[in-house]
């Protein structure tokens, strides 16, 4: 993420997070130039030859802010400025994008829904499957490693390896995979709580009007 395409004022709040304890949250706002409000879900189709490529990048605007809040943490108040050429700013617009955005994070935030049930599924199958891999390879492996024949010792110690090696998926899934979904729905949801205004290339955050 280029520092040039995307500013970010970090302001310290009055909440604190539970978890680290007493943390203070802050407060983001986030100015976000676009040569087209269409390049706000789409990748845009930008020229790296192009002198303005730094500015403008090659991601959708929508991922670079999520990219920032995958950085950011204890982030109390969202507050987000699409930037664009001034003739192309209007209150009707402004509207619409965030229509379009609560829209976009709903399906987001159903399709991450849908996939923690397949994860959930297919995760709590392949531990079933897992942990009799480990008592079957185990109990094979047992009266090998007794034995005083070096490569029957061998094969056991490589079977006791592949037991555990077979849980490695399910705990995967389970753990990890779960975890970044949960992630990633975290994320959409502050994005849904985020302001959005659309105003012309080079308004100050400050400016942008909105609650306190």
């Amino acid at each position: 993420m280029d520092a040039q395409r995307v500013r970010v004022e970090r302001t310290p709040s009055r909440r604190r997070t539970p978890w680290p304890p007493f943390r203070r949250r802050r407060d983001l706002e986030i100015a976000l130039p676009l040569r087209t409000i269409d390049d706000l879900f789409a990748e845009p189709s930008h020229d790296p030859f192009a002198p303005d490529y730094e500015r403008y990048g090659d991601s959708a605007g929508v991922d670079t802010i999520a990219g920032v809040l995958h950085v950011e943490r204890r982030v109390s108040r969202l507050r987000t400025a699409v930037e664009l050429a001034a003739e192309a700013v209007d209150p009707e617009l402004e509207r619409r994008t965030a229509a379009a955005i609560r829209r976009y994070c709903d399906v987001k935030i159903a399709g991450l829904e849908h996939d923690l049930k397949q994860i959930r599924r297919y995760g709590t199958w392949a531990l079933g499957v897992g942990a009799v891999a480990v008592l079957v390879l185990n109990a094979i492996a047992n009266p090998l490693d007794s034995s005083n024949d070096d490569l029957l010792q061998l094969i056991s110690t490589g079977l006791q390896i592949a037991a555990w090696v077979t849980l490695w998926f399910p705990i995967n899934l389970l753990v990890y995979d779960r975890w970044y979904a949960r992630r990633d729905q975290a994320i959409y949801r502050k994005m849904l709580e985020m302001e959005i205004a659309v105003a012309p290339a080079g308004t100050r955050l400050e400016a942008i009007d909105g609650p306190p």
